[in-house]
C-alpha cells in the first residue's frame, strides 16, 4: 500500500528495513533534504506501507542502524572491529547522504590505514 506522508515534523514512524525494525521521527529521515529518505518522508514521493503502517524499506536492516545513528548525530560511531565498509558505502549511496559516504570513506581510511 502507498502512503504519503501528511505528519508534522516531530511525528514517530515505524520502518522496517531488512526484517529489522526501527522507530524515529520524521524530523530525523528528512535530516537530509535532498537524501532518498528526505523524498520518501517529506511527502515528495509516495512509500510503501504495510497493514500496520509500518514503512517498508528492502535494505540491509542491519546496516540502517549505522545510517540512522548518523543522522541522530552527524556523526558516525561504528565498532572498533567493524569491517563491512563497502556494504555500508552501498547503503550511504543508497540513501543518497554524501556527508555519511565521506565519514564512511574517512573512518575505513583511518582505521585501515
Amino acid at each position: 500500500m502507498a502512503y504519503e506522508i501528511h505528519k508534522t515534523c516531530c511525528d514517530m514512524v515505524r520502518l522496517d528495513v531488512g526484517g529489522k525494525l526501527y522507530t524515529t521521527s520524521v524530523t530525523t529521515l528528512t535530516k537530509y533534504s535532498d537524501s532518498t529518505l528526505g523524498a520518501m518522508f517529506s511527502g515528495r514521493v509516495p512509500v510503501q506501507t504495510d497493514d500496520s503502517g509500518t514503512f517498508c524499506i528492502v535494505r540491509d536492516g542491519e546496516l540502517f542502524r549505522h545510517v540512522l545513528n548518523f543522522l541522530r548525530s552527524s556523526k558516525l560511531h561504528l565498532p572498533e572491529n567493524f569491517q563491512e565498509y563497502d556494504q555500508l558505502l552501498n547503503e550511504a549511496d543508497f540513501y543518497q547522504i554524501d556527508e555519511l559516504t565521506e565519514a564512511v570513506s574517512e573512518m575505513r581510511q583511518q582505521r585501515q590505514g
